[in-house]
């Protein structure tokens, strides 16, 4: 009998015996489970001397005692950019040693000690031009996460910015994800941030002067998940360095990106994405003799953002005649005003937004317009589409009426004379209130010729002087074009404001200027309030929204 057959006949009269002991009980058994670590590697090692070019990089590691692999572990990551996560490898330390892309000389050789159930960032950087390559490895995740909550951290990666700090969808009010801020080389802790449907953030990267230097919108996050917001750019390399290549002088430019931590640990911003923020006020006024659901319209702008609203139809909830609206329902005054929030959408190319007559749940829909047809030709400015204007906030103002009950899907003017993007600010001192006006009174008859239609702005802080908008004079300002006032206040306190608007022609000649109306609400150190005059001479309205509220 051979040694391996005895073996196993001892083995299993031993089993059967323990099964007779333990009355068919099977004996426990430990088995150990094996923890492995998760790495990757990010590149942040911008220009050369005199800016000269840095070559993409490969990355080998191996454990100590083992020889050095003849086959990168990461090929030809470039800057800016992310490989993938590595899984399965074995705790414990590491000789890394990084080399320009099929090149054998080395930039970089350290080492790091990596422990199970881990997962890991290895950074790659370079201080200055002629500065050596350094790196820093940091943990990535958060332990157990909620469904609920995504979680955000930021990372200073450009060298000579100071420290920054990135807040959420506004500069002043918006929540921060770093407390303190990060200098060049730091990374913040995780900060939760709540997930809801049809949402989504804009990120906003301050200095410590508080101005604003990067934006970022239309970011969508997995509830559970982690994510790296890096703030970093090859100053050698921008669009206007290397129009030739605009692709990858566009993935190299200073700005701030998105790297998701969880599974491939891509760069969710590359290429970089042209977004914009924007409300849209209502002011389709419904006349005398249009049905009840006139009064409420739902905008689809061009298939993009979130297609949740009224049964999957409408980019944003529908709104009613003579008000805005964003990724949310304005529910009530607050303060006097109505908080509305920005919606996020990729820059269309052309512009294309439809309206439909709806009810204010959505479940109707009737088409009103279609924005981007023959009938309707929409032509939005240049500065629009510019790239200044990414990732900032917009209002899209619609003015007109809608004739009569038998023509209701017929417009009374012609659409793209009644259309307007106006650039919203979206950067104000803690110890200042914004009033951001725009003029959106509607030509009807009587009062049909625009020029009978300027609108002209005041405002009074506090109980003190009426004071006019800079243009005002004997001319106001014709329907789709604003007007701004500042008043400065005491930094986290809150004031009383009216705000009054006039309509009529240029001089006012003849009695043809009405009154408009007033307002009165309290406003906040740090706020911006848009002002909008909606309606008809006739019949006019005055529309207060504060678009920077937390």
């Amino acid at each position: 009998m051979n040694r391996f057959h005895l073996s196993s006949s001892i083995a299993v009269t031993i089993l059967v015996a323990a099964f007779i002991v333990n009355g068919c009980k099977a004996p426990t058994v430990d088995y150990q489970i094996s923890q492995f670590a998760t790495i990757r590697v990010m590149d942040f090692a911008p220009y050369g001397t005199n800016c000269s070019p840095v070559a993409p990089m490969d990355v080998f590691w191996y454990q100590n005692g083992q020889p050095q692999p003849t086959q990168a572990n990461i090929y030809n990551l470039s800057y800016g950019g992310a490989s993938v996560y590595t899984n399965l490898l074995q705790p414990g330390n590491y000789n890394v040693l990084v080399t320009p892309h099929l090149i054998k000389s080395s930039d970089l050789q350290t080492s790091v000690t990596l422990a199970g159930n881990q997962k890991y960032s290895l950074v790659i950087t370079r201080p200055a031009q002629s500065g050596q390559f350094n790196s820093m490895l940091i943990q990535d995740g958060v332990p157990n996460p909620a469904g609920n909550m995504t979680y955000v951290r930021f990372m200073n990666m450009q060298p000579g910015v100071g420290s920054l700090t990135v807040h959420v969808d506004d500069a002043i009010s918006g929540d921060v994800i770093n407390s303190t801020p990060e200098a060049f080389g730091q990374v913040s802790a995780y900060t939760a941030l709540k997930v809801a449907q049809d949402t989504s953030y804009a990120f906003l990267v301050t200095d410590s002067s508080g101005r604003v230097i990067s934006r970022l919108a239309f970011q969508t996050f997995t509830g559970g998940n982690c994510y790296t917001l890096v703030y970093a750019g090859d100053l050698c390399q921008t669009l206007a360095t290397n129009a030739a290549d605009s692709t990858q002088s566009a993935n190299d430019t200073l700005r701030l990106r998105a790297f998701d931590d969880n599974n491939l640990g891509n760069d969710q911003t590359n290429p970089p994405l042209a977004s914009f923020r924007y409300n849209i006020v209502n002011d389709i006024c419904p006349t005398s003799h249009s049905f009840t659901q006139d009064s409420v319209i739902g905008f689809l702008v061009n298939g993009q953002g979130f297609q949740e609203f009224g049964n999957g139809s409408f980019s944003l909830p529908p709104i009613h005649a003579y008000q805005g609206g964003g990724e949310n329902v304005p529910t009530g005054l607050v303060n006097g005003a109505y908080e509305v929030h920005y919606q996020s959408a990729i820059v269309p190319k052309p512009m294309n937004i439809q309206g439909f007559l709806t009810n204010a749940s959505g479940s109707t829909q009737q088409t009103l317009f279609n924005a981007g047809n023959t009938t309707y030709p929409l032509t939005e400015p240049a500065a629009f589409l510019a790239s200044s204007g990414w990732n900032k906030p917009w209002t899209i103002l619609f003015y007109d009426t809608i004739p009569s009950a038998a023509r209701p899907n017929v417009l009374d003017t012609t659409l793209s004379q009644h259309f307007a993007i106006v650039q919203v600010p979206d950067t104000i001192s803690p110890d200042e209130v914004t009033l951001f006006f725009v003029s959106g009174i509607v030509a009807q008859p009587p009062n049909k010729t625009n020029s009978l239609n300027y609108s002209s702005f005041y405002a009074q802080s506090n109980g003190g002087s009426l004071v006019p908008a800079p243009r005002n004079g004997t001319t106001g300002i014709l329907s789709g074009t604003t007007e701004i006032l500042q008043f400065s206040i005491p930094a986290g306190t809150s004031a009383p404001f009216t705000v009054v608007d006039s309509i009529g022609n240029k001089s006012g000649a003849s009695g043809n200027r009405v009154f408009g109306g007033s307002s009165t609400f309290t406003a906040q150190a740090g706020g911006i309030y848009e002002v909008v005059s909606t309606g008809t001479k006739v019949d006019p309205h005055l529309l207060i929204m504060h678009v920077n509220g937390q």
